[in-house]
């Protein structure tokens, strides 16, 4: 990997989340007031706090609490994502299915499409099947998306992220699941039953929602038959992962991020930030003035997150 390269996709991702931002913010804006928008907003951060509790979970419903999510929470989801397997892969499946449960804002697709780009993986075939109940988050990760690709297309230098954003872009999908029964499971016995299957759910466990995804998971073991789950989650929520994930019928290893791949800040995403934070000064609430003042991060050194594996490819050489 050249290290210039991965500079370089940090830059683009930087410029992509704070694109998407503004416009986001302007159309949520439209024919309110100042004093309405900085209401939105503190109701956003609100429900963002929630994070921090073992029971609450945010209302991502919610168009602004997604948009404020992306600005902070979604740099480091990437980031841990795309340092785990740094750390522990030599090689991506040639043919590569992914099922992600809750994937919000598309961190799993965003940070595979990075890893593929930046270790020579170009030519494997990367279908990610997101689920997630809120269309607020999966609609803001598919602006995401479609911004980087547009950036990247602009840049001679990332040639190998457009092959893979390429790719990818023809063959994931996502879905809002209304029933217990998801249509991407029809797959795995038709288009996609040649490939690797993973399932992953990355930061998805909320209060007393976590016994819900262990079911789920348990039901995409049986119908996928998948070769490696990935979960993680806060380390405050460790507990409740575990106790989902006993429902699964399987053993699970704990393992460590040692090296973050990603570090200092975002710059164009922080001063978006504090450019609402100075357009709203007179009307944002102290807690919104702290909380939009700072500078949005790859990685937080108070950050603890756990990661839970299941493995049954019997490939020994993927991993470290």
């Amino acid at each position: 990997m050249i290290q210039s390269d991965k500079k370089d996709m940090m830059t683009v991702l930087d410029l992509a989340i704070a694109e998407v931002a503004e416009k986001e913010l302007r159309r949520l804006r439209r024919r309110l007031s100042d004093d309405d928008v900085s209401l939105k907003i503190g109701e956003a951060f609100e429900e963002l706090d929630k994070l921090q509790s073992r029971i609450a979970t945010p209302d991502y419903q919610n168009d602004w609490v997604s948009l404020f999510y992306l600005t902070w929470y979604q740099p480091r989801q990437i980031n841990l994502i795309y340092s785990y397997l740094d750390q522990t892969m030599t090689r991506l499946p040639s043919r590569l299915n992914v099922f992600d449960f809750g994937c919000g804002a598309w961190a799993v697709q965003v940070a595979l499409a990075i890893f593929a780009a930046t270790h020579s993986q170009t030519k494997s075939k990367i279908a990610v099947h997101g689920i997630d109940p809120s269309p607020a988050m999966i609609g803001i990760g598919e602006q995401l998306w479609q911004e980087l690709g547009k950036l990247v297309r602009q840049d001679r230098k990332l040639i190998t992220l457009r092959q893979v954003m390429k790719t990818m872009s023809k063959e994931c999908r996502t879905f809002t699941p209304r029933a217990d029964n998801f249509p991407l499971y029809s797959d795995v016995d038709g288009a996609f039953s040649d490939r690797e299957r993973w399932v992953t759910s990355i930061h998805a466990v909320y209060g007393q929602m976590h016994p819900k995804l262990g079911k789920e998971l348990k039901k995409a073991r049986s119908r996928v038959q998948p070769t490696r789950i990935i979960v993680t989650c806060d380390d405050s929520k460790r507990e409740l992962l575990d106790e989902a994930l006993d429902a699964v019928g399987c053993t699970f290893r704990t393992d460590d991020v040692r090296k973050v791949k990603f570090k200092g800040t975002l710059p164009n995403t922080s001063e978006w930030r504090k450019t609402v934070r100075q357009q709203q000064m007179k009307s944002l609430s102290d807690q919104s003035r702290n909380y939009l003042k700072g500078n949005v991060k790859w990685w937080d050194i108070k950050w603890s997150p756990c990661v839970r594996i299941w493995d049954d490819s019997g490939n020994g050489d993927l991993f470290l």
